[in-house]
Order: C-alpha cells, then structure tokens, then sequence
C-alpha cells in the first residue's frame, strides 16, 4: 500500500506550486504550496502589487531584500512561512 502525505490540508481547490522567483512573481488570485526556499535578495524584485489569494509555504523561507516584504498589499492568507533579512513594517 502507498500512503501519499499532504502538506496542505486537502480539498476541492486546486494548488499552484511555487519554487522559483518568477512562479512567486506571477502568483495573483489562486493557492500557492512553495516546494523550496526562494532568495530574493539576489533578484532585481518588485514587490506583488496585490495578494488575495493563499499561500502555504510549507515551512520553507523566503529571504527578502533590504527593507522591503514580497507582497506590498496582501488581502489573503500567508502561512506556514519563514521570512528572513532586514525588514521594515509599517
């Protein structure tokens, strides 16, 4: 018998994987699962206008760069998430 675990709870809605930071980029509307760390203090990066959607990161991080988070406005759910570097919250 194979037992197949979940990272997410289970349900109709249907989850986008994320392990890049272009698939991170793009994420709008929808659910979102990260399948690894992202870096983003490596990338030229601007900032999700807007999140209103889910995001389960899984217990991975994303490092953000200096003074700045990865989304500007978030209307949804991030959780399960590690966040590191300098951050400024407003």
């Amino acid at each position: 018998m194979v037992v197949a675990m979940v990272p997410f709870s289970a349900s109709a809605a249907t989850w986008t994987k994320v392990d890049t930071a272009a698939e991170l980029a793009a994420m709008a509307d929808g659910n979102y699962w990260l399948t690894a760390d992202i870096d983003l203090s490596k990338e030229t990066w601007t900032k999700i206008a807007e999140f209103k959607g889910t995001l389960n990161g899984n217990g991975h991080t994303i490092t953000v760069p200096k003074d700045t988070l990865f989304i500007e406005k978030l209307s949804g759910t991030v959780k399960n998430l590690n966040l590191k570097g300098a951050m400024t919250l407003d």
